[in-house]
């Protein structure tokens, strides 16, 4: 892992692979949400939700993102409907604040999770956030 600061924020779930993305890592540290209440949901709901922004605000999406779950890391049934069993692989996070950058509320929720985040390309030239088990 990598610390990395940005807008004097040190980033403690950001994979070693931003090199060459860290400009767009630098100006999503500048998207300030205002209001974030995030209590016990899980990861995909947290993340799904601090990606749409401040609906107050009006703002759209922040950015798309992809989540790769674990498949043999942990010893959980990924297709399995139990809420115990999904919360191993897409475990429980909490968060809130207000006036914050995105990046900031990013790395927190996947850090509390076991999970890092890195920026990818789409294949079409989009930058994405990519959230996968740290190993």
């Amino acid at each position: 892992m990598l610390t990395f600061l940005s807008s004097g924020n040190e980033f403690k779930s950001l994979k070693t692979d931003y090199a060459a993305k860290a400009r767009f890592v630098e100006n999503l540290s500048k998207v300030q949400l205002s209001q974030v209440d995030i209590k016990q949901l899980n990861l995909s709901a947290a993340i799904s939700q601090i990606c749409k922004g401040d609906k107050e605000k009006g703002s759209e999406t922040i950015v798309n993102y992809a989540i790769l779950f674990p498949t043999r890391e942990v010893d959980a049934d990924p297709f399995s409907d139990k809420p115990i069993e999904k919360a191993k692989i897409d475990p429980f996070v909490t968060y809130n604040g207000s006036d914050i950058s995105f990046t900031v509320v990013l790395d927190s929720l996947c850090a509390q999770a076991g999970y890092v985040w890195s920026v990818s390309d789409n294949g079409k030239g989009h930058k994405i956030i990519l959230v996968e088990y740290k190993s």
